[in-house]
């Protein structure tokens, strides 16, 4: 019967999910102006998060994963037309490059 409970409330914690919160704020690299209108994708899925940032730069979000996934670093894209697209670890300030710009 324990044996059976253990395995049990492993099962329950390995099912759950998991919320996570992200903010941050995009910034033109060359400029240092915020930039709007830049979309946010999960890396992991490409499946975009309904979270595109606001005209002062600003996004902030909420994203369910499994509780595997719970304590591991989450992997945004960002997207937006005449810029490089970003990958960035979590959340945070990012700066993003324009297309054709030197890094």
């Amino acid at each position: 019967m324990r044996s059976f409970i253990v395995l049990f409330s492993i099962f329950i914690l390995v099912s759950c999910d998991c919320y996570r919160s992200y903010q941050g704020v995009v910034i033109d690299a060359e400029t240092n102006e915020p930039i709007g209108g830049v979309e946010i994708y999960s890396s992991a899925s490409r499946k975009y998060l309904n979270t595109t940032s606001l005209e002062d730069g600003s996004y902030s979000g909420n994203i369910v994963s499994g509780m595997r996934q719970c304590f591991k670093p989450h992997y945004f894209l960002f997207t937006k037309e005449g810029y490089r697209d970003t990958l960035a670890v979590d959340s945070g300030k990012l700066l993003m490059f324009k297309l054709g710009d030197q890094e």
